[in-house]
């Protein structure tokens, strides 16, 4: 290395920005050269005594405010995205990710991270109004969910301020309660979640044990599973159903109890069309009997029975089932056999609670009617019970089976006080 390169190499060696292999060239050329070596000397001396300029350390003190502010910023947005986040998924009520409180934990693990609180809470009012917006145009709906959003997420940053807190303390006691009393907060506050959306094991647990009991009791797309609902008022899980009925696209609900007992609407809804379409058919067989005489009639399972109705069993289908004859046959079976677990009240009058007047032996003429007619014309059924009004206060009834004797129909008579408890 010669001296020209050696003095333009200096600069960058005091500096300690010279490249390794440089800077060892350099220092085995000092150690040989005097006036380099001199030179070298009086640089560095030159370099170490003289401070930096003010413009210098103000440009570097302005950098750093810049970096601060430019991580702050970026923490603010992704504080800022994991709250909207947060917000919308309770508010918007999405599937199972609702059931999960992170209107909770959002805020809590965010004022860890952020160390600041007013943004945090003041955010939790926008976007708990968007996600209630998205999930409800219930106009009530919005500003209760944003009350609730603010008050959990007021706990959720309580309990990380208490949580730092306790980080920071000297004193173990302190430290000790102050970490409990933040895990207090996030399990009490935790608990009141679950207990107002569900939480993630009831979810699960009730759509699996829906689907299975609809693979188990209906035929492949007879219902389609929706998703899953949570009552808080009963403290509930139940599944969510899809079905198509005489051309409309209906919802049906499925609960299942700990102790196996199920409430399943869309067997009610088949139960229900199928009672009042016999009560219907009944209706217009008994009309000619009674000489046209107005009568309402009521229809449900008999105590002890239970229904077993499928579309195919409803009238809009069954009538429709010419093309099949086989589901024809079977659907008309099982009409016949469901049928005749029904018991039907009939109230001789316009209404149940419009009924008409007689005595006893003209009462008792009618229920004799009307037992001869659905023998003749094979109408099955497990019970009939029949009501009609004495005189103004004293309601007359009368119950019969299919096996009861004609002749037994007077002693079966019974009377009340409709004005008495």
């Amino acid at each position: 290395m010669n001296c020209n390169l050696a003095k333009d190499l200096l600069p960058l060696y005091i500096e300690g920005l010279a490249h390794e292999e440089s800077a060892d060239l350099l220092e085995q050329h000092l150690n040989t050269c005097p006036d380099c070596n001199n030179a070298y000397q009086q640089m560095k001396l030159d370099y170490e005594s003289t401070p930096p300029s003010s413009h210098d350390a103000n440009e570097m003190h302005a950098m750093i405010s810049r970096l601060r502010q430019y991580q702050r910023n970026i923490k603010l947005a992704g504080v800022l995205a994991a709250m909207l986040l947060s917000c919308v998924v309770t508010g918007a009520n999405v599937p199972f990710l609702s059931t999960i409180p992170f209107i909770i934990l959002v805020p809590f693990l965010c004022r860890l991270y952020y160390q600041r609180s007013l943004w945090i809470i003041v955010s939790s009012l926008p976007f708990a109004a968007l996600g209630a917006w998205i999930n409800e145009n219930n106009s009530s709906y919005i500003p209760t969910f944003t009350v609730i959003a603010c008050l959990l997420t007021c706990l959720g940053v309580g309990a990380a301020v208490l949580f730092q807190q306790g980080i920071r303390a000297i004193q173990t006691w302190s430290k000790t309660v102050l970490i409990l009393l933040s895990l207090g907060i996030m399990i009490f506050s935790s608990s009141g979640y679950f207990s107002l959306m569900g939480n993630p094991i009831g979810y699960v647990k009730a759509m699996a044990d829906t689907r299975q009991y609809v693979n188990e009791t209906y035929s492949d797309g007879t219902l389609s599973f929706v998703g899953v609902q949570y009552n808080f008022k009963f403290k509930r899980h139940y599944g969510l159903f899809e079905y198509v009925l005489n051309g409309v696209r209906q919802r049906a609900s499925i609960e299942i109890y700990p102790d196996g007992f199920v409430v399943d609407s869309y067997k009610y809804h088949l139960d229900t069309i199928f009672a009042d379409e016999r009560s219907a058919d009944l209706k217009t067989a008994l009309t000619g009997a009674l000489n046209g005489e107005p009568l309402y009639i009521s229809a449900y399972a008999a105590e002890g029975q239970q229904l077993q109705i499928a579309k195919e069993e409803l009238n809009d289908t069954y009538y429709n089932l010419s093309y099949n004859l086989e589901r024809r046959d079977k659907a008309t079976a099982n009409r016949q056999r469901e049928s005749a677990k029904l018991t039907y009240e009939i109230s001789l009058g316009r209404f149940s609670d419009e009924l008409d007047h007689m005595n006893k032996e003209q009462f008792v003429a009618k229920a004799a009617t009307i037992a001869k007619e659905l023998e003749a014309k094979k109408i099955l059924y497990a019970r009939i019970e029949l009501k009609a009004k004495r005189d103004a206060t004293t309601v007359q009834t009368l119950s019969f089976t299919p096996q009861t004797p004609l002749d037994e129909l007077n002693g079966r008579v019974l009377t009340f006080d409709e004005n008495s408890k």
